[in-house]
């Protein structure tokens, strides 16, 4: 058994979770998260899709 974990914004659940079935990937858990952007210098740009400092995204991890 291998342990994979998948980020993903809310509004992609469905679709992500369709390309794990289709792929015979199971599923045991599903979190919400809201992702939170501190710094101004990022390392990862448009990682939150939010250019600004304090950006908020709800995401979700399978």
């Amino acid at each position: 058994m291998k342990l994979t974990v998948i980020l993903s914004i809310k509004e992609n659940h469905d679709r992500v979770a369709e390309l794990l079935d289709h792929a015979g990937v199971k599923r045991f858990s599903t979190i919400h998260i809201t992702g939170h952007k501190k710094d101004k210098e990022s390392h990862l740009y448009n990682w939150f899709g939010e250019s600004s400092a304090g950006a908020k995204t709800n995401s979700i991890m399978f």
